[in-house]
C-alpha cells in the first residue's frame, strides 16, 4: 500500500524531530569532544532548521516517488545516499559558502550532523 501525503509528512515531521534532537545534543557534546567552541553563528535555531527542513522536503520526495514509481523505497534510499555523499564534503572545505574561513573543528562539528540527519531521513 502506498503512503498518503499526510502519512509521508507525519513521518517526515517525526524523523525531523529526531534529527533536531540528535543534532542539538551533538552541538552540546561536540565542543567537549573536540576542544573547539562551536562557531558563534551556529546556535540551536540554526541547527534545528538545518536538521528539520531537509527531512520535510525529503518526506515530500518520498511521497512523490511512491506515487509515481513502483520502487519508491529503493529509489528514496539511493537518492538519500547520493545526497549524503554530495553534501558530506561541505564540512571539510576550507571556506564556508560565504567565503569566510571555516573555523577550526568545523568538520568534526558538522559531519556527524550530516550522518544523524541522513539516518533519520532514511529511517
Amino acid at each position: 500500500m502506498k503512503p498518503t501525503f499526510v502519512q509521508s509528512l507525519k513521518a517526515g515531521v517525526f524523523a525531523g524531530l529526531i534529527s533536531v534532537a540528535a543534532n542539538n545534543i551533538w552541538s552540546f557534546i561536540a565542543p567537549l569532544v573536540s576542544g573547539h567552541p562551536n562557531p558563534e553563528a551556529i546556535h540551536a535555531g540554526v541547527v534545528s532548521m538545518a536538521s528539520f527542513m531537509p527531512i520535510i522536503i525529503g518526506s515530500i520526495v518520498f511521497f512523490l516517488l511512491h506515487k509515481f514509481t513502483n520502487k519508491g523505497n529503493l529509489i528514496f534510499m539511493i537518492v538519500s545516499v547520493v545526497v549524503f555523499i554530495a553534501t558530506a564534503g561541505g564540512p571539510f572545505q576550507a571556506e564556508l559558502p560565504d567565503g569566510t574561513m571555516a573555523p577550526e573543528g568545523f568538520a568534526m562539528f558538522t559531519f556527524p550532523m550530516h550522518i544523524f540527519s541522513t539516518i533519520a531521513a532514511m529511517w
